[in-house]
């Protein structure tokens, strides 16, 4: 299970407090057009309110649209139906949190820590938390990674400094060694190994085969 809370800022280019209605209107269509496929809701903006030259709006889904995908759709859409109307701009969009809930496939053995987020976990279910996050990091995705980094370093703790270690599965009974003598010198006194010519000895012989 997978749950994104996401509450978030778009900075206008002026003042819209005189426009609640226009804003009131285009949050119901976004919510029954671009956050929804046939009766499935992908995610859904809860909340929105209007402060002069910021549109503020809480975003949730339980992962079917991830609410950053769909603000960035829900910034084209802004643009393209009020922008021209009454000439508004986005000019940026800040995160103010941005909180995503999932399941593990296990219980970590020890805290786990990631860059640009805090993350709490109890028993298999793990909370990241993320604030002032800017528009860049979400156009790259890092979400998901941060969350598949979450799971992976759970996952590692099960496999870090583990020892190697062996069954033995079958052992024979010790056996006394059969023979303890030096083997050369009782194959010599047998006759079954002589010695051959020493190296003084064989050059010796190569010099009278010479003449």
């Amino acid at each position: 299970m997978m749950r994104f809370d996401l509450k978030a800022r778009f900075v206008l280019s002026s003042d819209v407090s005189a426009l609640t209605k226009e804003f009131e209107d285009f949050i119901t269509r976004t919510n029954e057009s671009i956050l929804k496929k046939g009766q499935d809701k992908l995610a859904v903006i809860e909340h929105s309110r209007i402060e002069k030259g910021t549109l503020l709006l809480s975003i949730a889904s339980e992962g079917s649209l991830r609410p950053h995908n769909a603000l960035l759709q829900i910034k084209n859409a802004f643009s393209k139906e009020l922008g021209k109307t009454h000439h508004i701009g986005v000019r940026g969009i800040t995160i103010e949190k941005y909180t995503i809930s999932f399941d593990l496939t296990r219980e970590p053995l020890k805290d786990i820590a990631i860059p640009f987020a805090e993350v709490k976990i109890q028993g298999k279910h793990a909370t990241m938390t993320l604030s002032d996050v800017s528009e860049e990091f979400l156009r790259r995705n890092y979400i998901d990674r941060m969350i598949n980094r979450v799971r992976e370093k759970v996952e590692n703790q099960y496999y870090e400094g583990k020892a190697e270690f062996w069954k033995l599965i079958w052992k024979s009974e010790e056996k006394k060694p059969v023979w303890t003598k030096d083997p050369t010198e009782e194959m010599e006194k047998l006759g079954w190994l002589k010695q051959g010519p020493t190296k003084e000895n064989g050059s010796i012989i190569r010099k009278q085969q010479q003449y």
